[in-house]
């Protein structure tokens, strides 16, 4: 990946409507792979790990639009510039999500806690 696309930051950074737009979206192009609750399907990768957190604003986009054949992920270099913007602001929120708590964008909760 290219040093400057690695250093960009979200222009979105503040924009909190970002946040359900990206929710959206993963919805819609992400969660087929990813799982509903982004915890992975298979041999496809859960989203709230160390490593996804870990990654700049550059390099979540920059995957996004690109994709990875090693990873197996399709490019989405056919969505409008924003939105792979509001599918970083949507992913940083995983991880600090109450694990067992969060929504999927229509209100219902992706897991349902389990108590013992």
């Amino acid at each position: 990946m290219p040093g400057p696309d690695r250093a960009r930051t979200n222009p979105l950074e503040l924009d909190e409507g970002a946040i359900a737009a990206g929710a959206q979206l993963f919805y819609q192009h992400c969660a087929s792979c990813h799982g509903e609750d982004a915890r992975g399907i298979g041999k496809r990768p859960s989203l709230r790990t160390s490593r996804v957190q870990g990654a700049s604003d550059g390099e979540l986009q920059w995957l996004l639009r690109n994709g990875s054949l090693r990873a197996v992920m399709p490019a989405w270099a056919s969505l409008p510039e924003v939105q792979p913007w509001q599918l970083v602001r949507y992913l940083y929120t995983l991880l600090w999500r109450a694990e067992d708590h969060c929504a999927l964008p229509d209100g219902r909760p992706a897991r349902t806690a389990v108590t013992s």
